[in-house]
């Protein structure tokens, strides 16, 4: 009787394993012919995504910063003028709200 626990097993050998690291989207004999490695009909494989730069979370910080700056001292400046003290938090919320929505649109669509 042969269980999986046994020494004799195939999957515990070491190498026998073929996905050891992850699903590779092309093989190398296939990149000239573009085939899908995975249907193996002839699709053309997914490209990779270019690299992003290194500082991108200095600029989603940044935008986080400045958006929270900007909205805020609009607040700020409404609220001293019209005397709604409400307006200068109320600013500074809107101002991360839209930080977030332009993160997302800039950083997070590919």
């Amino acid at each position: 009787m042969s269980s999986r626990t046994e020494n004799d097993d195939p999957w515990l050998r070491h190498g026998s394993r073929t996905a050891d690291r992850g699903p590779r989207l092309v093989l190398p004999a296939d990149a000239q012919r573009g085939t899908s490695v995975m249907t193996g009909r002839g699709r053309p494989a997914r490209e990779q995504p270019p690299p992003r730069p290194a500082d991108d979370g200095w600029r989603v910080f940044s935008s986080m910063i400045a958006g929270m700056v900007l909205y805020g001292g609009l607040g700020w400046l409404i609220a001293h003028w019209t005397g709604i003290s409400i307006l200068f938090p109320l600013g500074m919320i809107l101002g991360i709200v839209l930080s977030v929505v332009l993160v997302i649109f800039r950083y997070a669509r590919s």
